[in-house]
């Protein structure tokens, strides 16, 4: 879950956890997320969303390869798949090979725990391959202001509130023979977090409560949120985070 370094001594070893605090339970659920596109020339391509502060190549290279030993054939390279993480600050930890994101965001690694995250990882691009038909494809952005702010603003005297990139952008496949949505891909840049160090409970935040609300609309459909250059771009805590996931008023904004 969220976690955060306590206070020195550090804490004895716990399952799953070495010196962070463990999680304490579920606000709502975190997922796996997957969208494969094929163009039937050779063009195959897989994105895969998941519900966590980041995303490292030994964990899609594992993933990838479980898929592959299980079936999978429509990507035959790893680098057909893009894995992103939408940063939530409430998602799993132990999963990194890297010491640096070890110990400033996600705890040393659990070898158990980096495969079962990736064992959802291929179960997500083998459903995905298991459910491929033909379909269209359509692309559209705008902008979207009010909800994101620069978070150095009072910090450099080189940035203001507005330096931010406030482009949604969005990619939505529907099933040719009816027109029902098969999933909608979003792009934002935003620190996906309304919940930060206290909450002590699994939540996929501010990116999960807008996929619950694009599902919502579009009667079924998976929506997929990838990051973009979030750098020092947070949600406005004031506006965007009142109430409780997936209530969020900056989830509502983007989602409609």
């Amino acid at each position: 879950g969220a976690r955060h370094v306590p206070t020195y001594p550090l804490p004895a070893f716990m399952p799953y956890t070495t010196f962070m605090t463990p999680s304490q339970g579920k606000r709502d659920p975190i997922y796996v997320r997957a969208l494969l596109l094929d163009d039937g020339a050779g063009g195959a391509h897989c994105f895969v969303t998941v519900d966590a502060v980041g995303a490292e190549q030994v964990l899609l290279d594992t993933a990838f390869d479980m898929a592959r030993a299980r079936g999978f054939t429509t990507c035959a390279t790893v680098d057909r798949v893009t894995l992103s993480a939408s940063h939530t600050h409430s998602g799993p930890g132990s999963i990194s090979t890297s010491s640096l994101f070890a110990y400033v965001a996600t705890d040393l690694l659990v070898p158990s725990v980096q495969r079962r995250f990736a064992i959802h990882i291929a179960d997500a691009l083998l459903a995905a391959e298991r459910d491929m038909r033909d379909a269209t494809l359509g692309v559209a952005e705008r902008a979207l202001t009010g909800v994101s702010h620069n978070r150095r603003t009072h910090v450099s005297r080189h940035v203001n509130y507005t330096y931010v990139d406030p482009t949604l952008s969005v990619v939505r496949v529907d099933a040719a023979a009816n027109g029902a949505a098969i999933a909608t891909l979003w792009n934002f840049a935003v620190h996906s977090i309304c919940y930060d160090a206290p909450n002590l409970k699994y939540s996929a935040d501010l990116a999960g409560s807008v996929n619950l609300r694009v599902e919502q609309a579009t009667d079924g459909g998976v929506a997929l949120y990838v990051n973009g250059a979030a750098g020092d771009v947070n949600p406005i805590f004031s506006v965007s985070c009142q109430g409780e996931a997936p209530h969020f008023s900056a989830a509502t904004a983007i989602g409609e």
